[in-house]
């Protein structure tokens, strides 16, 4: 039996915004079903305190704009560069992380 994967608040926040400038943080909980339901060995965490400490821990990279979580301005240099995959990705196996960015893309299209 496969090992299961939890995708912490900061690695899914971090996912999403290196794709776009925020998210509503209503839209966490369809997306966690999105990527449960494509990647049935992954447990999503998107409940409120692991946001919060997620905002809290990595305040360079991410904050509060009404009810979105956003991109902090200057941001990019650690979503868009190695520091994205050394700090985030490297501890997720690379087919779990493709199909994270499949429902990332799914749900930003609907939005």
């Amino acid at each position: 039996m496969p090992k299961l994967v939890t995708l912490n608040a900061d690695y899914l926040l971090a996912m999403i915004l290196a794709e776009r400038q925020s998210f509503p943080f209503v839209a966490l909980g369809k997306l966690q079903q999105e990527i449960e339901s494509l990647c049935p060995i992954a447990v999503v965490d998107v409940s409120s305190p692991s946001i919060r400490r997620a905002v809290g821990y990595y305040p360079e990279i991410f904050e509060w704009r009404g009810s979105d979580i956003a991109r902090r301005r200057g941001a990019e240099r650690y979503l868009e560069s190695r520091y994205l995959k050394d700090e985030f990705t490297s501890s997720v196996p690379e087919d779990v992380t493709q199909l994270v960015r499949q429902a990332i893309n799914r749900s930003l299209a609907a939005i």
